[in-house]
């Protein structure tokens, strides 16, 4: 767990700034870390770059949803080239 955010989460946490609802960054969430959980939702969002492990993504995206979670996953350029549709995304989305 960071205390500090990189460029893409400082990018989509200034993003969320603007909408209502509760989400929490870096939180422990049933043993996994979600970088984004967005609880009355049921959402967990991951913001991926390149070095990640899809084999263990995937392990764990099946986990949360065995817990009801749904686990949304962008890509960092995505998060930088359009953050307020990755924020639309989000918000659109059925956790």
């Amino acid at each position: 767990m960071r205390s500090a955010p990189t460029s893409t989460e400082a990018c989509l946490i200034a993003a969320l700034q603007s909408r209502q609802g509760r989400w929490f960054f870096q939180v422990p969430v049933f043993g996994y870390i979600a970088d984004f959980y967005f609880p009355s939702r049921r959402l967990v969002v991951e913001l991926d770059g390149p070095l990640h492990d899809l084999q263990h993504d995937a392990f764990r995206d099946a986990a949360l949803k065995r817990k009801g979670l749904l686990t949304l996953r962008f890509p960092n350029a995505a998060v930088h080239d359009d953050p307020e549709h990755v924020v639309a995304m989000i918000y659109a989305s059925q956790g």
